[in-house]
């Protein structure tokens, strides 16, 4: 009888996971000046040097790299989108960690012209995401031919059996105030939007996901107006974006500045990825990760992100941002 039984229990198992679901996770993070300490004659780098402003020695830096490390491994992330990486060389040391080596993450990456040198790039699981290819997309502002910013990333890769479009960005700063510099973030908003749009065109199986360090909320016109992402989810329609990190409390974000929190980071999706077939992005799932410890400890800061550096003071924390995370869902295939 018990054999009987354990027979029975074990073809239940087996038909619940040949039409269940797998997931990934999919994390973005803004690492704040991710730097080595070799000096770039191409990028300006001085202040992250053992003689510049901060003083950034080796012990700090792979300090730095470690503890990034540790929050990636902690959330189990399979695919990672990076901001504020200065090189390759940075992204190499933090995948051959003791923490993440044995993921094997491979690193798609390319210099931009930011003027203070710093990149976005991915990280993948390759077992997770079967890459393809990327492309970056340059930003060339019609007003200031002298002004640079961050390309944005866009990679191509295979999950389950659909194609995946992922987008890391990171956007121009606030500098000299939301109002003066608003008009580059709008601008950079526009390039991206009419890029997607062309992929949808040419490819409209595509599941898009768009991620990274926005310096908007999502109610700001550059996501609202000008790349058209909506923060409500229902009845999504196909073309549209949907802003997946509008579901977060409104009391809380990824950044916070003189006591006020602000979601700079976000994860946006197409409609396909929204209400897909065999891969959806799980709505209920999207999380700011902020454990304890990545937080400031009790007193004039307590629950800030604990950064690295506050101004040239250095504290030897994580980041200025907490990572946002999501989950991907593979829906399972009948076999038959």
């Amino acid at each position: 009888m018990y054999k009987h039984n354990y027979i029975i229990m074990l073809l239940l198992l087996l038909s619940i996971s040949s039409y269940g679901q797998e997931s990934l996770t999919f994390l973005s993070y803004n690492v704040e000046n991710l730097f080595d300490t070799n000096d770039d004659a191409h990028k300006n780098d001085s202040e992250f040097l053992p003689q510049g402003s901060k003083s950034w020695t080796e012990d700090r830096y792979q300090l730095k790299v470690k503890q990034i490390a540790t929050v990636l491994d902690s959330t189990g992330a399979d695919i990672i989108g990076l901001t504020e990486v200065e090189n390759y060389k940075v992204l190499d040391d933090l995948i051959n960690t003791e923490q993440l080596q044995p993921r094997q993450f491979q690193i798609i990456h390319q210099d931009s012209p930011d003027f203070r040198g710093i990149d976005v790039a991915l990280i993948f699981d390759p077992q997770k995401f079967n890459y393809l290819k990327h492309e970056t997309i340059p930003i060339h502002f019609p007003w200031d031919k002298y002004y640079r910013t961050r390309d944005i990333l866009s990679v191509t890769g295979i999950t389950g059996s659909d194609t995946l479009l992922i987008f890391v960005n990171h956007w121009p700063s606030r500098r000299g105030g939301q109002k003066v510099s608003d008009k580059n973030r709008m601008y950079v908003a526009l390039v991206l939007r009419a890029k997607i749009e062309k992929i949808q065109k040419e490819h409209p199986a595509y599941h898009i996901l768009v991620s990274g360090d926005f310096n908007d909320t999502p109610e700001d016109p550059s996501l609202k107006t000008v790349l058209a992402a909506h923060t409500s989810l229902l009845n999504p329609q196909a073309g549209e974006l949907y802003i997946i990190s509008s579901l977060l409390d409104s009391k809380t974000g990824s950044y916070i500045y003189r006591g006020k929190w602000y979601m700079y980071d976000q994860i946006i999706v197409n409609q396909k990825l929204l209400d897909g077939e065999t891969l959806v992005v799980g709505r209920e799932s999207i999380s700011i990760y902020m454990p304890i410890w990545l937080r400031e400890k009790p007193g004039k800061y307590e629950g800030y992100p604990w950064r690295t550096y506050a101004g040239k003071k250095y504290l030897g924390g994580y980041s200025d941002h907490f990572p946002v995370t999501v989950k991907l869902f593979i829906r399972g295939q009948d076999p038959h």
